[in-house]
């Protein structure tokens, strides 16, 4: 990051840091608290990185928005004055309303809105939500309502042509107890329907929890988002840790360094056997799986 950001900032670009953030399914403690994130930022500021603004990002929909608050509170008393702080989130799990409030309230300068019939669902609250949201605050989109408005008629006649599928639509409240992104959601359904097996999204979500918990708490975000999804359905089409995904093997073993948490659910056994998979998965013959 230290370089990457460098030589965006000679290029003349604005370099906007990324923290990612998400809710763990409940039972599980640990990382993901304001605290946690807090810790990732002077880090980073710590670090010298050269930067523009920072986001705090929300790809699955799940902070819960006290912590959202307090993160954005304390991070505004760490950075300079003056750094923008931005706020990213999805509906997908039905908070984005409440948690974009609560990062204003905690001192936010941005968050991402969307346009009707692209709004809601996997994608970011609808703008005309979020404004009635704001009525009788201290707070004030700048916009022309009902501008706004008549744009969504248009935009609204313009998507007719295109399909939408319904999951991507919807607020999923499983999401809540297995994060997965809003972009990674509808890419992994439409890949379920195109290979007739929609019929077990339902039960991958549901095992996704156990992934999630088992693989260190990686913020659900691409790649670890797929990582955990592919883990997933492995578990729901072969059974349960019969076939390790190579993705998700790897971060669990390191290989994409540290995760929040380390190995603490795994023996050395199962630590062994993991590693001997994805040894014979970089094999161009097929070998024998090993048990798990």
């Amino acid at each position: 990051m230290i370089y990457s950001g460098q030589c965006i900032v000679d290029a003349g670009c604005k370099h906007e840091i990324c923290v990612t953030m998400m809710a763990l399914p409940p039972g599980c403690t640990g990382s993901h608290t304001s605290e946690f994130y807090i810790e990732v930022l002077r880090k980073i500021l710590d670090s010298g990185i050269s930067f523009n603004s920072i986001c705090f990002k929300d790809a699955s929909g799940t902070s819960i928005p006290k912590t959202v608050y307090e993160t954005i509170r304390q991070a505004r008393l760490l950075v300079p004055e003056g750094t923008h702080i931005h706020f990213h989130t999805h509906e997908t799990a039905g908070m984005s309303i409440s948690a974009y409030s609560a990062a204003l309230e905690a001192g936010a300068d941005g968050i991402d809105l969307s346009l009707y019939p692209a709004s809601g669902g996997i994608c970011q609250p609808d703008l005309v939500a979020m404004w009635h949201a704001l009525r009788g605050t201290e707070f004030d989109l700048g916009i022309d309502i009902y501008k706004v408005m008549e744009a969504e008629k248009i935009f609204k006649e313009c998507m007719q042509d295109y399909f939408l599928p319904p999951e991507a639509a919807r607020v999923e409240p499983l999401i809540l107890f297995s994060p997965m992104p809003g972009g990674a959601l509808t890419a992994n359904t439409q890949m379920m329907r195109d290979n007739g097996m929609l019929d077990k999204y339902s039960q991958v979500i549901d095992a996704m929890s156990e992934v999630v918990k088992r693989g260190g708490f990686s913020t659900s975000v691409p790649p670890v988002s797929q990582f955990y999804f592919q883990q997933a359905l492995n578990n729901v089409v072969f059974g349960p840790w019969k076939r390790i995904a190579k993705g998700y093997g790897k971060m669990v073993l390191g290989y994409f360094g540290r995760t929040p948490e380390q190995l603490r659910n795994y023996s050395l056994r199962q630590i062994f056997n993991l590693r001997m998979r994805i040894f014979l998965l970089q094999l161009p013959v097929r070998k024998r799986e090993l048990s798990f």
